[in-house]
């Protein structure tokens, strides 16, 4: 066997405020950049080991609870490591377990949550 890693990713924008953080205690936005990875054991076969168009699919229905909201009104803390946790929550839901869940708050910073 082999493993391959799947790797989709969606966008979504959203407002939120970081209580006690010294710069971000203020309300403001972000465009974030979700990445969604997920490891599987393959073999040589004739057939798609994993729909990566339904698994983007999946993805974009998650980010869409998200989206244009004000991330405080869901979580108490909406850092991004809690932003990815939300997100495996949601993702687990629809009977996907992610190997890992990348979100970029800019283009030059981002968290990477393992569930386990």
């Amino acid at each position: 066997m082999t493993d391959a890693i799947y790797r989709v990713e969606g966008t979504f924008s959203a407002s939120h405020k970081m209580p006690g953080h010294e710069k971000c205690s203020h309300l403001h936005g972000h465009n974030y950049r979700v990445e969604l990875f997920l490891k599987k054991s393959i073999s040589t076969t004739e057939e798609v080991q994993v729909d990566l168009s339904a698994l983007k699919g999946t993805l974009r229905d998650v980010l869409e609870i998200y989206d244009h909201t004000h991330l405080n009104e869901r979580l108490d803390y909406p850092s991004c490591e809690n932003i990815a946790l939300d997100i495996i929550e949601e993702l687990q839901s629809r009977g996907i377990t992610p190997t890992s869940v990348r979100v970029w708050e800019t283009p030059l910073q981002w968290v990477e949550v393992v569930p386990g």
